[in-house]
């Protein structure tokens, strides 16, 4: 199981604005865009990746009091890959894959009982969490087998290669 789940290394954008604002924002090509809600949007990225200052000052143009911030320290994550993702993915959440349409999918719920994101891709899903469970997450993934070994993964390395606009609205 050890090649099946990977260290995730990434950054994470948060943004909280009205919905015309978030759909204005242009973070990089090298961002992923998963909206949450109408009202608040993730950017996952690569590792290192760091916010644009001009985004900030975008977002404040746009609607003062909008936020948008570097949250990578509050996140965890792992990749799972290979022919039994699935199968244990199925021990660490109830939610279902839908086909990643459009280079990828993103849904958001149970996982391990806490509040999680999955980004599903063609060959591997990546989860993440609150930094704050991590030592609750790590022991249950203990329990189901789904140990990460010692290699990591950049986001950069399994990103999906097509835009994102219009993919998660």
């Amino acid at each position: 199981m050890h090649d099946a789940v990977r260290q995730l290394r990434f950054a994470l954008l948060q943004a909280a604005a009205a919905p015309e604002t978030i759909d204005a924002l242009e973070p990089g090509p090298e961002w992923t865009a998963l909206r949450v809600a109408p009202d608040e949007a993730l950017w996952l990225g690569p590792a290192g990746a760091q916010l644009r200052p001009e985004l900030e000052t975008a977002a404040q143009e746009l609607e003062p009091g909008a936020f948008v911030g570097d949250v990578t320290d509050g996140w965890n994550g792992v990749v799972l890959s290979g022919p039994e993702r699935r199968e244990l993915l199925a021990r660490l959440s109830p939610l279902s894959l839908p086909e990643p349409a459009g280079g990828f999918a993103f849904v958001q719920g149970d996982v391990l009982g806490i509040s999680g994101k999955l980004v599903v891709l063609p060959e591997a899903t990546v989860v993440l969490w609150p930094a704050t469970f991590s030592a609750y997450v790590g022991a249950c993934m203990a329990d189901v087998g789904a140990v990460a070994g010692a290699a990591e993964l950049d986001w950069a390395d399994c990103a999906p290669r097509t835009t994102s606009e219009g993919t998660l609205r």
